[in-house]
């Protein structure tokens, strides 16, 4: 009793595998369908200025870091990409 129960453990784990194999290949594929925005897709752009420290310098500064904020319909969650950093000067 106990082998056929452990049999069917390790079958579901090899669905439970190959599914997730699967979808991490129709993600790593549908890659390039992610860059490109969609119409109606809810992206706005988020600027924040931040104090951080610069490990080279050994000192703090002011950078002005841009985010892209999308909705990810697939994920049902929003995500935040950063897609800018600058220095402040000033």
């Amino acid at each position: 009793m106990q082998g056929s129960s452990r049999d069917a453990g390790s079958s579901n784990l090899l669905e439970f595998q190959l599914l997730q194999g699967e979808l991490m290949s129709a993600t790593a594929s549908d890659a390039t369908a992610v860059l490109m925005f969609p119409a109606g897709m809810d992206t706005h752009w988020e600027t924040q200025i931040r104090t951080v420290w610069n490990e080279r310098a050994h000192t703090s500064e002011e950078l002005e870091l841009v985010y892209e904020v999308s909705w990810i319909a697939e994920l049902g969650a929003w995500r935040r990409f950063l897609r800018s950093q600058r220095q402040v000067k000033g």
